[in-house]
């Protein structure tokens, strides 16, 4: 019963640690695309860029989750603007307005 009990805690600490892990490590590609469209000026890899950050955090609702996806959805609304496609704009101001407002509720 030891081992049971034992092997369960051990799952329960391990399992959160292994999802960030790999959250993390799908953050950073996506992230260095969004750079460097940004620094290219070259709104269709921003956007492209921003869709790569929202999926790796869509399953996750944390303040990491939320301030890494704040800044870029609202970058991706401007871009958007720029080519013209203002549904694509409202969206993504939509989704960053509710990144705003769920880390200024919960943090």
């Amino acid at each position: 019963m030891k081992r049971i009990v034992c092997l369960f805690l051990a799952f329960m600490l391990i399992f959160p640690l292994a999802v960030t892990i790999s959250a993390n490590s799908a953050y950073w590609p996506a992230q260095a695309a969004y750079n460097q469209a940004r620094a290219a000026n070259d709104d269709a890899a921003l956007v492209k860029a921003v869709d790569m950050i929202v999926d790796v955090y869509k399953n996750e609702n944390s303040e990491t989750a939320h301030n890494r996806m704040r800044t870029p959805l609202h970058e991706a609304a401007l871009a958007y603007e720029r080519m013209g496609m203002y549904t694509q704009a409202g969206n993504a101001y939509e989704k960053a307005y509710a990144s705003a407002k769920w880390l200024y509720d919960n943090t």
